[in-house]
Order: C-alpha cells, then structure tokens, then sequence
C-alpha cells in the first residue's frame, strides 16, 4: 500500500478516493455472489453440488451480509451530500439495499421472532439470582 505524508494533503485525498474506488468494486462485487432463488450467497466459484450448482451456505451468507451491511453504510457515507440520498446514480445503492432486505427477512427475522417470544415468556431467574 502506498505511504503518504502528514503534509501531503493532495496525495492524501487521492489515496483516500482511490481507496473509495476499491470499496466499490469490492461492494459490487460482492453482490454477484448473491444467489437469488436461494436467497443466499454463493462460497465457491470453482467448485459445484452434486446437481451441478454453485455451493452456496449459511456461513457465507451471514458473511457476506455483514460485509455488505458494512458497504452500504459506506455508500451512504459518500453519498450524503447528493441532492436525493436514497438514490444513487448507478443503482448501486438501490440493489445493495434490496439483497440486504431480502437476506434479513429470509435468514434473520425468525432469530428476531424467537428472541421477541423469548423476551414476552415468563423465563424463570437462574437459581441463586
């Protein structure tokens, strides 16, 4: 990685835009790793299931969700002085949003369901508390 100076203000921006760029093609990426039909996200391009697709699972799923949770709060950070900041100009944001919705409400909200069962049921305290 290139080293910049305390006083090199210009080389400064240029490493920090440069350093933007490869979060995005990073974060972009990362999106076409995304398996819509099962709602998850693919481990391993090289290798394939027994009925020939990619392999897809809940570890690089969970993985990946978190990283492009991560990206779209980027995206919203470099985005926030445009004049609608919901809306980016390549739909980049628009489609991370979307996977990051579909992957919650397949994978998370039974977690956030249980826990909310969890939370109302009368759960007895530990002995000794």
């Amino acid at each position: 990685m290139p080293t910049v100076s305390a006083n090199s203000s210009g080389g400064l921006d240029e490493l920090v835009a440069d350093v933007g760029g490869w979060l995005r093609t990073a974060g972009e990426g990362l999106t076409t790793f995304y398996d819509p039909s099962r709602t998850a996200f693919v481990r391993d391009t090289m290798s394939t299931s027994a009925d020939g697709s990619l392999v897809a699972g809940r570890t690089s799923t969970n993985r990946s969700f978190i990283a492009l949770m991560e990206f779209s709060l980027f995206l919203d950070e470099q985005e926030c002085s445009a004049v609608d900041p919901w809306i980016s100009e390549d739909g980049l944001r628009e489609q991370t949003r979307l996977v990051l919705a579909t992957v919650a409400s397949q994978h998370y909200e039974p977690v956030f369901k249980l826990s909310t069962f969890m939370a109302d049921s009368q759960v007895p305290d530990p002995p000794g508390s």
